[in-house]
Parts: C-alpha cells; sequence; structure tokens
C-alpha cells in the first residue's frame, strides 16, 4: 500500500516538474494554444470553461468591494475600541495610564475592587428583592 503512495507522490512531483519546465522556458501563448485544447477534451474541461468565462471585471469590483467593507470594519472597531478605553477610563476614575506616583493604587487593583462593590450591590438588591419587608 504505501509503494502505491510512493508512486503516486513521484508521478505528481514529476508532473510538477514538467509543467513548471513549460512555465519556466515555454511560450506561453504557443503553450496555451496546444496546451488548452487538449485540456478541453479532458476530464477537467468543465474547469477549463468556467475559467475561460471569468469576468475578470467582475471579480475586481468584488474584491474592491471587500476590501472597502473590511476598511469600514477595521474604521468601526477602532472607534469602538476607543469609547471602551473611554468608558473604562470613567468607571475607573481615571484614564488608562501607567501609575506615575507610588501612592496611586493600580488600575488593575481599581478594576478589582469595582468588580467587589458591583458583586455586592447586586447581592443587596437580590437580598432586598426576596425580603420586600426589608425596603424602606
Amino acid at each position: 500500500m504505501f509503494s502505491f503512495f510512493k508512486t503516486r507522490l513521484f508521478l505528481v512531483i514529476m508532473l510538477a516538474a514538467v509543467v513548471g519546465t513549460f512555465y519556466f522556458f515555454g511560450d506561453p501563448q504557443k503553450l496555451a494554444s496546444t496546451i488548452i485544447p487538449k485540456l478541453k477534451s479532458s476530464p477537467l474541461a468543465p474547469a477549463v470553461e468556467e475559467i475561460e468565462n471569468l469576468d475578470t471585471k467582475k471579480l475586481s469590483e468584488d474584491f474592491q468591494k471587500g476590501v472597502q467593507n473590511a476598511e469600514a470594519e477595521i474604521t468601526g472597531l477602532s472607534q469602538r475600541t476607543n469609547e471602551v478605553g473611554e468608558h473604562a477610563g470613567n468607571v475607573l476614575g481615571s484614564s488608562i495610564e501607567p501609575a506615575s506616583d507610588e501612592n496611586v493604587t493600580p488600575i488593575h487593583e481599581k478594576a478589582f475592587e469595582y468588580g467587589k462593590y458591583i458583586y455586592c450591590k447586586q447581592v443587596v438588591n437580590d437580598y432586598e428583592n426576596q425580603n420586600p419587608s426589608l425596603k424602606n
């Protein structure tokens, strides 16, 4: 079984070498005029016809539209990133910058404290909702 794959691999390598040789040393127009009719009579005929019928102008327009859509998405994501940075600065009480003074609480500690505050607040709200008699 292994020799079968070795033979196939050898044939594929030889075919690639022959095609590469024709590509580098042959005249593309002459090769196209001789190879394409042979390919049209082979099992690859549907693929050759599909390649010949490709509308390159439409493909390039579609590609440009895709690039423009990607640019728009990236721009939107960068704007949202800036908004998230601003909101994080508002939530934590300062802009997101490295601490310049040793007495300033690091931002990760502020975030942790804020998380604890939100959690405790939710626990109190849940307890008050379960026990309406305790509400003021």
